[in-house]
């Protein structure tokens, strides 16, 4: 009777200790779940802000090229009023000379002198509009090539925060690779595990108790040194999730210093997929310790 009542109680306190190890393994595989959707999103985010500075890019591109186009045909407007003002002062020099001429011919002719006059008034005036015309061309010619200066500067400056967003994502996928790879592994071993469980729970048989005195006294020792490396672990996970957290944190505060969010990105990920790693092997040998753990509580 004794016996049965220790095999219930064993079997009770393996059940048990299966339906943690099964609700902790549920609950680290829910929080990468939630982690891999967490970098789904930052991901969706960094590619709406590369559409969104690639069409600003093709904006600021286009308007450069309007403005260019508009400076050509400023130039060539300029260059024809130059020209024109040239042939005008040609003229006008031609007009001097002739009126200087029918000045020394026609002295008596009043009338065809106020003529002449009126005419090298009219073309005086014209001559002065012309150059205020020059004038302001010159002067929004000048104020257009800032203008295409500018548009150059802020161009190139999109271009370098388009290439630092591009590498930003690239570093992103690499983690949430890393991160799927990581969750597949997990789920293989938890796999592992509940068909070791099931083939332990096959082969085991609940009457063989006389003879197994001294492995009896191994396995509670196993158990107690099984119990303090389950403690050491809970306090790795609680180390893990704070190092998680902080490269959510540090990712968002890395958009005007690409080099040192570079830096700090790897340094997280490297440390976290190895803690990760060594978080994940201890788990393997789960189905070999329970007697121990069982033992182990039974004797004290």
């Amino acid at each position: 009777m004794e016996e049965d009542s220790d095999t219930a109680n064993n079997k009770q306190l393996n059940m048990e200790v299966d339906d943690l190890i099964r609700a902790k393994l549920r609950t680290l595989i829910d929080q990468y779940e939630l982690r891999d959707m967490q970098f789904q999103s930052v991901m969706r985010t960094k590619e709406l802000e590369v559409q969104y500075n690639q069409a600003r890019y093709e904006q600021k591109r286009k308007q450069a090229d309007a403005e260019a186009m508009r400076a050509k045909a400023l130039h060539a407007q300029v260059s024809t009023f130059s020209q024109t003002e040239t042939e005008l002062r040609s003229q006008l020099n031609i007009y001097v000379e002739k009126f200087k001429q029918v000045e020394d011919t026609l002295n008596n002719s009043n009338d065809l002198f106020l003529t002449f006059r009126k005419e090298m008034e009219e073309m005086s005036k014209k001559t002065k509009r012309l150059e205020k015309e020059n004038m302001a061309l010159t002067k929004k010619a000048d104020l257009m090539n800032r203008n295409i200066i500018s548009m150059a500067e802020e161009r190139t400056r999109q271009e370098r925060e388009l290439e630092s967003a591009k590498k930003k994502s690239s570093k992103l996928e690499d983690i949430c690779r890393a991160l799927q790879s990581e969750r597949t592994a997990l789920e293989n071993k938890l796999r592992g595990v509940e068909e070791a469980e099931e083939e332990d729970e096959e082969y085991s048989d609940p009457g063989e108790d006389g003879s197994d005195d001294e492995e009896d006294d191994e396995d509670a020792e196993g158990g107690s040194e099984y119990l303090d490396s389950e403690g050491e672990e809970e306090e790795d996970d609680d180390d893990e999730e704070t190092e998680d957290e902080g490269l959510f944190e540090d990712e968002a505060e890395t958009n005007g210093n690409s080099n040192a969010g570079t830096h700090h990105v790897n340094g997280t990920g490297a440390a976290a997929a190895a803690a990760m790693h060594t978080h994940a092997h201890p788990h393997v040998p789960i189905p070999q310790a329970k007697p121990a753990v069982v033992s182990g509580k039974i004797r004290s």
